[in-house]
């Protein structure tokens, strides 16, 4: 008999981690008011949607255009990465995302009456409570 519920509790527990829903990596940058913006790391840069955090609703984004600033010779160049943010069908603000090489050196978004808020990788930030937070839906901050 105890051989049955062993095999039947791991059988139970085998299938459920067949179908859960895979952690997904996203980016995850501060405000200065404790608020993150999230997109979605493989996705980067084809976003098509960015989130917030605590409200972790998906807001659509189209890409637009990237410039590239010349820097130092041998150095990435910056690029400064354009999309157009879209709610109930929509525009209604812009977002930049400036990356030089491999980093991200920050965000910035305008919404269509001028308001602006500013996003800043923290390198020494620890993700470990974010993280904590998030992990009940399936998204980690690297």
């Amino acid at each position: 008999k105890m051989n049955k519920i062993i095999l039947i509790f791991s059988i139970c527990v085998f299938n459920s981690s067949l179908f859960a829903k895979p952690i997904e990596p996203y980016r995850c940058i501060p405000t200065t008011n404790n608020k993150y913006i999230l997109f979605n790391s493989k996705k980067f840069p084809n976003l098509d949607s960015i989130m917030y955090y605590p409200y972790l609703k998906p807001i659509k984004v189209k890409y637009v255009k990237k410039i590239a600033i010349p820097t130092d010779e041998g150095r990435p160049y910056i690029l400064k990465q354009n999309y157009i943010e879209y709610i109930k069908g929509k525009p209604s603000g812009t977002y930049v995302i400036e990356t030089q090489g491999a980093l991200i050196n920050g965000i910035s978004y305008k919404n269509n009456k001028g308001s602006t808020l500013e996003f800043e990788l923290n390198y020494d930030m620890d993700y470990e409570i974010i993280n904590n937070k998030l992990k009940k839906n399936n998204i980690f901050c690297e």
